[in-house]
Formats: structure tokens, C-alpha cells, sequence
């Protein structure tokens, strides 16, 4: 069973590669490449995880540029550090809710 999972989120993909973003050069599949690579290449299980995850069973999480955040999102993860695993951001996290409205007071 793999102890760490990588974020994954189609809608978070979608927009965060819209053209009204800071960087035009912005790839999510790259940034997912880069953190997943290493890892395999090391011989570590990794798994996948979305939204509907049970995140339980995962010691680490890594959540690549997660611009969009849907409701429930942000709990779940504070729920995997609070029972003691560990969450990875890269840059760009939390800056929009699910209709890709900035977020008010901060990230």
C-alpha cells in the first residue's frame, strides 16, 4: 500500500492553466511529472487521490499549484495533518474557490 498520495483534480487542472494566469507557461501535467518522477524512480508506491480519497492510509500527500479549491477540499487535509501525516504544497495553492472566485481575506 503506498504511504504517500499525489493530488489530482481535472477542474483544478482546467483552470489553472486558463490564459489569464500569471505564467502562460504553466503545465500542470509537468508539475505532476516532476513531483510523481523522483519518487518512482526511488521505487515508492504512489497513489493518486482526489477529492473523494479516503486520505487515512497516507503518511504523505503532495498537492501541486492547488489554484482551486472546491468546499470540503482544504478539512480534508487539515484532517490527514492533524492525525499526524504530512501535506506538500508547491506554489500556488488555495487561491480560488470552485467558480474561480479569488478567496477574500488571503490564501
Amino acid at each position: 500500500r503506498a504511504a504517500v498520495g499525489l493530488w489530482f483534480d481535472h477542474a483544478n487542472w482546467w483552470a489553472l492553466e486558463l490564459p489569464s494566469k500569471p505564467n502562460q507557461e504553466l503545465s500542470h501535467r509537468s508539475l505532476i511529472q516532476d513531483l510523481y518522477l523522483p519518487l518512482y524512480r526511488e521505487n515508492h508506491a504512489i497513489d493518486f487521490v482526489f477529492a473523494d480519497s479516503d486520505l487515512a492510509a497516507y503518511r504523505v500527500l503532495l498537492v501541486p499549484a492547488l489554484y482551486l479549491v472546491a468546499p470540503g477540499v482544504a478539512e480534508k487535509i487539515e484532517a490527514l495533518v492533524a492525525a499526524g501525516g504530512t501535506a506538500v504544497f508547491t506554489y500556488f495553492c488555495g487561491i480560488v474557490d470552485e467558480h474561480d472566485r479569488v478567496h477574500l481575506g488571503g490564501y
